[in-house]
Protein backbone atom coordinates (compact mmCIF):
# COMPACT_ATOMS: atom_id res chain seq x y z
CA UNK A 1 0.00 0.00 0.00
CA UNK A 2 1.13 3.55 -0.66
CA UNK A 3 0.91 5.47 2.60
CA UNK A 4 -0.16 8.70 0.90
CA UNK A 5 -1.73 9.31 -2.50
CA UNK A 6 -4.02 12.02 -3.83
CA UNK A 7 -4.21 15.21 -5.88
CA UNK A 8 -0.47 15.48 -6.74
CA UNK A 9 -0.50 11.98 -8.23
CA UNK A 10 -3.76 12.67 -10.10
CA UNK A 11 -2.31 15.88 -11.53
CA UNK A 12 0.94 14.19 -12.57
CA UNK A 13 -0.81 11.33 -14.37
CA UNK A 14 -3.35 13.70 -15.94
CA UNK A 15 -0.53 15.76 -17.43
CA UNK A 16 0.86 12.67 -19.16
CA UNK A 17 -2.54 11.57 -20.46
CA UNK A 18 -3.33 15.00 -21.81
CA UNK A 19 0.02 15.02 -23.58
CA UNK A 20 -1.01 11.73 -25.23
CA UNK A 21 2.55 10.39 -25.05
CA UNK A 22 3.03 7.48 -22.66
CA UNK A 23 6.28 6.02 -23.99
CA UNK A 24 9.37 6.82 -21.90
CA UNK A 25 11.33 8.21 -24.87
CA UNK A 26 10.11 11.09 -26.99
CA UNK A 27 11.06 14.36 -28.65
CA UNK A 28 10.15 18.05 -28.28
CA UNK A 29 6.67 18.85 -29.50
CA UNK A 30 5.43 15.26 -29.22
CA UNK A 31 3.67 15.74 -25.87
CA UNK A 32 6.46 13.91 -24.09
CA UNK A 33 6.88 15.15 -20.49
CA UNK A 34 10.12 13.33 -19.55
CA UNK A 35 8.63 11.62 -16.49
CA UNK A 36 10.89 8.54 -16.38
CA UNK A 37 13.96 10.58 -17.24
CA UNK A 38 13.14 12.96 -14.38
CA UNK A 39 12.57 10.06 -11.99
CA UNK A 40 15.90 8.44 -12.79
CA UNK A 41 17.78 11.67 -12.17
CA UNK A 42 16.00 12.52 -8.92
CA UNK A 43 16.21 8.95 -7.61
CA UNK A 44 19.95 8.73 -8.23
CA UNK A 45 20.43 12.09 -6.55
CA UNK A 46 18.32 11.03 -3.54
CA UNK A 47 20.10 7.71 -3.04
CA UNK A 48 23.55 9.16 -3.74
CA UNK A 49 24.62 7.22 -6.83
CA UNK A 50 25.68 8.43 -10.25
CA UNK A 51 23.03 6.44 -12.12
CA UNK A 52 19.51 5.09 -11.71
CA UNK A 53 17.60 2.95 -14.20
CA UNK A 54 13.82 2.67 -13.97
CA UNK A 55 12.19 -0.73 -14.53
CA UNK A 56 8.77 -2.35 -14.42
CA UNK A 57 9.14 -4.11 -11.05
CA UNK A 58 11.38 -4.88 -8.11
CA UNK A 59 12.09 -8.32 -9.57
CA UNK A 60 13.14 -6.72 -12.86
CA UNK A 61 15.39 -4.39 -10.87
CA UNK A 62 17.07 -7.31 -9.11
CA UNK A 63 17.61 -9.15 -12.39
CA UNK A 64 18.97 -6.00 -14.00
CA UNK A 65 21.28 -5.29 -11.06
CA UNK A 66 22.68 -8.82 -11.16
CA UNK A 67 23.14 -8.93 -14.92
CA UNK A 68 24.60 -5.43 -15.10
CA UNK A 69 27.33 -6.26 -12.60
CA UNK A 70 28.34 -9.44 -14.41
CA UNK A 71 26.63 -12.10 -12.30
CA UNK A 72 25.73 -14.99 -14.55
CA UNK A 73 25.79 -18.65 -15.44
CA UNK A 74 27.19 -20.90 -12.71
CA UNK A 75 27.98 -18.14 -10.21
CA UNK A 76 26.86 -18.50 -6.61
CA UNK A 77 24.99 -15.67 -4.90
CA UNK A 78 24.39 -15.63 -1.14
CA UNK A 79 20.84 -14.65 -0.13
CA UNK A 80 19.12 -14.54 3.27
CA UNK A 81 16.62 -17.20 4.31
CA UNK A 82 14.10 -14.46 5.10
CA UNK A 83 13.21 -12.43 2.00
CA UNK A 84 10.51 -12.46 -0.63
CA UNK A 85 10.96 -15.26 -3.14
CA UNK A 86 11.81 -12.71 -5.87
CA UNK A 87 15.34 -12.40 -4.44
CA UNK A 88 16.48 -15.99 -5.12
CA UNK A 89 14.34 -16.26 -8.27
CA UNK A 90 16.14 -13.25 -9.74
CA UNK A 91 19.44 -15.00 -9.13
CA UNK A 92 18.24 -18.08 -11.00
CA UNK A 93 16.83 -15.90 -13.79
CA UNK A 94 20.36 -14.74 -14.72
CA UNK A 95 21.70 -18.31 -14.59
CA UNK A 96 23.28 -18.12 -11.14
CA UNK A 97 22.65 -20.28 -8.06
CA UNK A 98 21.20 -18.85 -4.83
CA UNK A 99 23.01 -20.00 -1.68
CA UNK A 100 20.69 -19.66 1.31
CA UNK A 101 22.23 -18.24 4.51
CA UNK A 102 20.62 -17.86 7.93
CA UNK A 103 19.63 -14.51 9.44
CA UNK A 104 20.68 -12.69 12.60
CA UNK A 105 18.60 -11.33 15.49
CA UNK A 106 17.96 -8.15 13.49
CA UNK A 107 16.18 -10.15 10.74
CA UNK A 108 18.89 -9.55 8.14
CA UNK A 109 21.66 -11.62 6.58
CA UNK A 110 24.00 -12.96 9.28
CA UNK A 111 27.63 -11.97 8.49
CA UNK A 112 29.00 -15.11 10.16
CA UNK A 113 26.74 -17.24 7.98
CA UNK A 114 27.93 -15.33 4.94
CA UNK A 115 31.53 -16.23 5.76
CA UNK A 116 30.63 -19.90 6.11
CA UNK A 117 28.76 -19.97 2.81
CA UNK A 118 31.49 -18.45 0.63
CA UNK A 119 33.12 -20.75 -1.92
CA UNK A 120 35.38 -20.25 -4.91
CA UNK A 121 32.22 -19.80 -7.01
CA UNK A 122 30.72 -17.00 -4.89
CA UNK A 123 30.22 -13.97 -7.10
CA UNK A 124 27.86 -11.78 -5.06
CA UNK A 125 26.09 -11.26 -1.73
CA UNK A 126 22.58 -9.82 -1.53
CA UNK A 127 21.77 -8.27 1.86
CA UNK A 128 18.03 -7.57 2.05
CA UNK A 129 16.53 -4.74 4.10
CA UNK A 130 13.24 -6.40 5.07
CA UNK A 131 10.22 -4.32 6.09
CA UNK A 132 12.36 -1.22 6.41
CA UNK A 133 14.88 -2.85 8.75
CA UNK A 134 18.46 -2.22 7.72
CA UNK A 135 20.68 -5.30 7.40
CA UNK A 136 24.02 -5.36 9.23
CA UNK A 137 25.88 -3.89 6.27
CA UNK A 138 29.21 -3.04 7.93
CA UNK A 139 30.60 -6.57 8.38
CA UNK A 140 29.01 -7.79 5.13
CA UNK A 141 30.71 -5.04 3.13
CA UNK A 142 34.03 -5.82 4.82
CA UNK A 143 33.76 -9.54 4.06
CA UNK A 144 32.93 -8.72 0.44
CA UNK A 145 35.87 -6.32 0.16
CA UNK A 146 38.35 -8.87 1.48
CA UNK A 147 37.03 -11.63 -0.78
CA UNK A 148 36.53 -9.40 -3.85
CA UNK A 149 32.83 -10.27 -3.97
CA UNK A 150 30.06 -8.00 -5.24
CA UNK A 151 27.42 -6.62 -2.88
CA UNK A 152 24.01 -5.97 -4.42
CA UNK A 153 21.53 -4.45 -1.99
CA UNK A 154 17.91 -5.57 -2.15
CA UNK A 155 16.15 -2.39 -1.03
CA UNK A 156 12.71 -3.40 -2.29
CA UNK A 157 11.15 -2.88 1.15
CA UNK A 158 13.39 -0.06 2.34
CA UNK A 159 13.31 2.85 -0.11
CA UNK A 160 15.00 5.76 1.63
CA UNK A 161 16.53 3.76 4.47
CA UNK A 162 20.14 4.38 5.40
CA UNK A 163 23.15 2.80 7.07
CA UNK A 164 25.41 5.06 9.13
CA UNK A 165 23.92 8.15 7.50
CA UNK A 166 24.24 6.99 3.88
CA UNK A 167 21.30 5.73 1.84
CA UNK A 168 20.84 2.05 1.25
CA UNK A 169 21.34 1.24 -2.39
CA UNK A 170 24.54 3.29 -2.52
CA UNK A 171 26.86 0.96 -0.60
CA UNK A 172 27.30 -1.95 -2.99
CA UNK A 173 27.87 -2.23 -6.71
CA UNK A 174 24.12 -1.89 -7.24
CA UNK A 175 20.85 -1.40 -5.38
CA UNK A 176 17.45 -2.77 -6.40
CA UNK A 177 14.17 -1.09 -5.40
CA UNK A 178 10.49 -1.92 -5.76
CA UNK A 179 7.59 0.51 -6.10
CA UNK A 180 4.66 -1.87 -6.10
CA UNK A 181 1.44 -1.48 -4.14
CA UNK A 182 2.92 -2.54 -0.78
CA UNK A 183 5.97 -0.26 -0.73
CA UNK A 184 6.55 3.11 0.96
CA UNK A 185 6.19 4.96 -2.34
CA UNK A 186 4.10 3.23 -4.98
CA UNK A 187 2.91 3.30 -8.56
CA UNK A 188 1.18 -0.07 -8.25
CA UNK A 189 4.23 -1.61 -9.89
CA UNK A 190 7.68 -0.42 -10.91
CA UNK A 191 11.28 -0.56 -9.77
CA UNK A 192 14.58 1.24 -9.86
CA UNK A 193 18.22 0.13 -10.04
CA UNK A 194 20.95 2.36 -8.61
CA UNK A 195 24.49 2.09 -9.96
CA UNK A 196 27.88 3.80 -9.62
CA UNK A 197 29.88 2.45 -12.54
CA UNK A 198 29.38 3.63 -16.14
CA UNK A 199 29.85 0.14 -17.61
CA UNK A 200 27.35 -1.32 -15.14
CA UNK A 201 24.93 1.44 -16.12
CA UNK A 202 25.31 0.66 -19.83
CA UNK A 203 24.77 -3.06 -19.22
CA UNK A 204 21.71 -2.26 -17.10
CA UNK A 205 20.24 -0.07 -19.82
CA UNK A 206 20.78 -2.69 -22.52
CA UNK A 207 19.52 -5.56 -20.34
CA UNK A 208 16.28 -3.86 -19.33
CA UNK A 209 15.62 -2.38 -22.75
CA UNK A 210 16.80 -4.05 -25.94
CA UNK A 211 15.97 -0.84 -27.80
CA UNK A 212 17.86 1.52 -25.50
CA UNK A 213 20.67 1.81 -28.02
CA UNK A 214 18.23 3.31 -30.55
CA UNK A 215 16.14 5.40 -28.15
CA UNK A 216 18.56 6.82 -25.58
CA UNK A 217 21.29 9.25 -26.72
CA UNK A 218 23.46 8.18 -23.77
CA UNK A 219 23.82 4.78 -25.44
CA UNK A 220 25.34 6.13 -28.66
CA UNK A 221 28.85 5.68 -27.30
CA UNK A 222 29.09 2.33 -25.52
CA UNK A 223 31.97 0.99 -23.44
CA UNK A 224 30.48 -2.52 -23.38
CA UNK A 225 29.50 -4.90 -26.21
CA UNK A 226 25.97 -4.46 -27.50
CA UNK A 227 24.04 -7.60 -26.50
CA UNK A 228 20.52 -9.00 -26.67
CA UNK A 229 18.47 -7.49 -23.86
CA UNK A 230 14.81 -7.69 -22.91
CA UNK A 231 12.11 -5.18 -22.09
CA UNK A 232 11.57 -3.98 -18.53
CA UNK A 233 11.01 -0.36 -19.59
CA UNK A 234 8.97 1.86 -17.28
CA UNK A 235 6.13 3.86 -18.85
CA UNK A 236 5.57 7.60 -18.40
CA UNK A 237 2.45 6.90 -16.32
CA UNK A 238 4.45 4.99 -13.70
CA UNK A 239 7.17 7.64 -13.86
CA UNK A 240 4.62 10.41 -13.25
CA UNK A 241 3.16 8.58 -10.24
CA UNK A 242 6.59 8.03 -8.76
CA UNK A 243 7.74 11.61 -9.31
CA UNK A 244 4.80 12.75 -7.21
CA UNK A 245 5.47 10.03 -4.65
CA UNK A 246 9.16 10.97 -4.39
CA UNK A 247 8.17 14.41 -3.11
CA UNK A 248 6.37 12.72 -0.23
CA UNK A 249 9.19 10.33 0.66
CA UNK A 250 11.41 12.51 2.93
CA UNK A 251 8.43 13.52 5.05
CA UNK A 252 7.15 9.96 5.31
CA UNK A 253 10.54 8.68 6.42
CA UNK A 254 10.94 11.43 9.02
CA UNK A 255 7.54 10.83 10.61
CA UNK A 256 7.64 7.02 10.53
CA UNK A 257 11.17 6.84 11.90
CA UNK A 258 10.16 9.19 14.74
CA UNK A 259 7.17 6.98 15.55
CA UNK A 260 9.36 3.89 15.60
CA UNK A 261 11.94 5.55 17.86
CA UNK A 262 9.19 6.50 20.28
CA UNK A 263 7.80 2.95 20.33
CA UNK A 264 11.25 1.39 20.51
CA UNK A 265 12.20 3.51 23.51
CA UNK A 266 9.04 2.43 25.33
CA UNK A 267 9.18 -1.28 24.49
CA UNK A 268 12.86 -2.09 23.92
CA UNK A 269 13.21 -3.86 27.27
CA UNK A 270 9.63 -5.00 27.81
CA UNK A 271 9.65 -8.08 30.10
CA UNK A 272 7.30 -10.09 27.87
CA UNK A 273 7.79 -8.79 24.30
CA UNK A 274 11.01 -6.79 23.96
CA UNK A 275 11.92 -5.24 20.64
CA UNK A 276 14.10 -7.23 18.27
CA UNK A 277 17.57 -5.67 17.88
CA UNK A 278 17.85 -2.92 15.26
CA UNK A 279 21.19 -2.48 13.47
CA UNK A 280 20.64 1.20 12.64
CA UNK A 281 17.64 2.83 14.29
CA UNK A 282 18.47 6.24 12.83
CA UNK A 283 18.34 4.82 9.29
CA UNK A 284 15.33 2.58 9.80
CA UNK A 285 12.38 3.30 7.48
CA UNK A 286 9.93 3.02 10.37
CA UNK A 287 7.55 0.66 8.60
CA UNK A 288 7.13 -1.73 11.54
CA UNK A 289 8.29 -2.48 15.07
CA UNK A 290 9.42 -6.08 15.57
CA UNK A 291 8.57 -7.60 18.96
CA UNK A 292 10.33 -10.77 20.11
CA UNK A 293 8.49 -13.31 22.27
CA UNK A 294 10.29 -15.74 24.61
CA UNK A 295 8.97 -18.90 22.95
CA UNK A 296 7.38 -20.07 19.71
CA UNK A 297 3.68 -20.78 19.53
CA UNK A 298 2.63 -17.42 20.96
CA UNK A 299 3.13 -15.13 17.99
CA UNK A 300 -0.13 -15.91 16.19
CA UNK A 301 -2.15 -15.55 19.38
CA UNK A 302 -0.40 -12.30 20.24
CA UNK A 303 -0.93 -10.91 16.73
CA UNK A 304 -4.61 -11.92 16.71
CA UNK A 305 -5.25 -10.31 20.10
CA UNK A 306 -3.48 -7.14 19.04
CA UNK A 307 -5.55 -7.10 15.86
CA UNK A 308 -8.75 -7.47 17.85
CA UNK A 309 -7.62 -4.50 19.95
CA UNK A 310 -7.16 -2.38 16.83
CA UNK A 311 -3.40 -2.76 16.27
CA UNK A 312 -2.33 -3.89 12.80
CA UNK A 313 0.28 -6.65 12.95
CA UNK A 314 2.01 -9.40 11.02
CA UNK A 315 3.11 -12.82 12.20
CA UNK A 316 4.56 -15.70 10.20
CA UNK A 317 3.68 -19.35 9.49
CA UNK A 318 0.10 -18.23 9.11
CA UNK A 319 -0.80 -17.88 5.41
CA UNK A 320 0.53 -18.29 1.88
CA UNK A 321 1.49 -14.63 1.43
CA UNK A 322 3.65 -14.55 4.54
CA UNK A 323 5.15 -17.94 3.80
CA UNK A 324 6.57 -16.80 0.45
CA UNK A 325 9.01 -14.73 2.49
CA UNK A 326 10.34 -17.86 4.20
CA UNK A 327 12.88 -20.05 2.41
CA UNK A 328 10.96 -23.24 3.28
CA UNK A 329 8.29 -22.22 0.80
CA UNK A 330 10.48 -21.24 -2.15
CA UNK A 331 9.36 -24.34 -4.01
CA UNK A 332 11.05 -23.59 -7.37
CA UNK A 333 14.33 -23.14 -5.49
CA UNK A 334 14.14 -26.08 -3.10
CA UNK A 335 13.10 -28.41 -5.92
CA UNK A 336 15.67 -26.89 -8.32
CA UNK A 337 13.10 -26.04 -10.98
CA UNK A 338 15.19 -23.20 -12.31
CA UNK A 339 13.68 -22.79 -15.76
CA UNK A 340 10.62 -23.80 -17.77
CA UNK A 341 13.02 -25.54 -20.18
CA UNK A 342 15.22 -28.14 -18.40
CA UNK A 343 17.93 -27.51 -21.00
CA UNK A 344 18.26 -23.97 -19.63
CA UNK A 345 17.99 -24.86 -15.95
CA UNK A 346 21.22 -23.74 -14.20
CA UNK A 347 20.66 -26.39 -11.52
CA UNK A 348 21.14 -29.04 -14.20
CA UNK A 349 23.63 -27.35 -16.52
CA UNK A 350 26.22 -25.89 -14.10
CA UNK A 351 28.57 -27.40 -11.54
CA UNK A 352 27.32 -25.00 -8.85
CA UNK A 353 23.74 -25.99 -9.57
CA UNK A 354 24.43 -29.70 -9.44
CA UNK A 355 26.41 -29.42 -6.19
CA UNK A 356 24.09 -27.17 -4.19
CA UNK A 357 21.90 -28.87 -1.60
CA UNK A 358 18.84 -27.37 0.07
CA UNK A 359 16.78 -28.63 2.97
CA UNK A 360 13.77 -27.32 4.85
CA UNK A 361 15.75 -27.15 8.10
CA UNK A 362 18.88 -25.49 6.71
CA UNK A 363 18.27 -22.10 8.41
CA UNK A 364 17.08 -22.93 11.94
CA UNK A 365 17.59 -19.44 13.39
CA UNK A 366 15.32 -17.96 10.71
CA UNK A 367 12.56 -20.42 11.60
CA UNK A 368 12.99 -19.81 15.33
CA UNK A 369 13.03 -16.01 15.10
CA UNK A 370 10.03 -15.78 12.79
CA UNK A 371 8.08 -18.14 15.05
CA UNK A 372 8.72 -15.81 18.00
CA UNK A 373 8.25 -12.46 16.28
CA UNK A 374 5.30 -10.12 15.75
CA UNK A 375 5.64 -7.00 13.60
CA UNK A 376 3.48 -4.02 14.58
CA UNK A 377 2.73 -1.85 11.56
CA UNK A 378 3.43 1.90 11.82
CA UNK A 379 1.28 4.52 10.10
CA UNK A 380 2.62 7.98 9.22
CA UNK A 381 -0.80 9.51 9.92
CA UNK A 382 -0.53 8.63 13.61
CA UNK A 383 -0.11 11.35 16.22
CA UNK A 384 2.22 10.91 19.18
CA UNK A 385 -0.87 10.26 21.28
CA UNK A 386 -1.85 7.43 18.93
CA UNK A 387 1.67 5.99 19.14
CA UNK A 388 1.43 5.99 22.92
CA UNK A 389 -1.96 4.27 22.79
CA UNK A 390 -0.51 1.55 20.57
CA UNK A 391 2.34 1.05 23.05
CA UNK A 392 -0.16 0.81 25.91
CA UNK A 393 -2.19 -1.75 23.95
CA UNK A 394 0.88 -3.85 23.23
CA UNK A 395 1.78 -3.87 26.92
CA UNK A 396 -1.76 -4.72 28.01
CA UNK A 397 -2.26 -7.51 25.48
CA UNK A 398 1.19 -9.01 26.15
CA UNK A 399 0.20 -9.49 29.79
CA UNK A 400 -2.70 -11.69 28.73
CA UNK A 401 -0.48 -14.28 27.02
Amino acid sequence: MAYEMGDPEIAAVTKVIRGKFLFRYGWPGSGWTRQVETLEKSFARFIGTKYAVATTSGTASLMTALASTGVGLGDEVIVPAYTFMATPLSVVAVGAIPVIADIDEGMGLDPEEVTRKITSRTRAIIPVHMMGLIANLGPILEIARKKNILVIEDCAQATGGSWRGRRCGSWGAAGAFSHNHYKTISAGEGGTVTLKDRKHFERAMLYQDAGAYFFDPRMRKLHVPYFAGGNFRMSELLGAMLNAQMKRLPGLLKVMNAHKRRMYKALAHHPLCPCAPVHDLAGDCGKALFLRLPESGLSTTFADRLGAAGVSTQSWFRDLNSDRHIYQNWWPILTKQGHIDPRQNPYKTTEAGRRIKYSRDMAPRCLDLLARTVAVSINPRWTNAKVDRVVETVDRVARTL
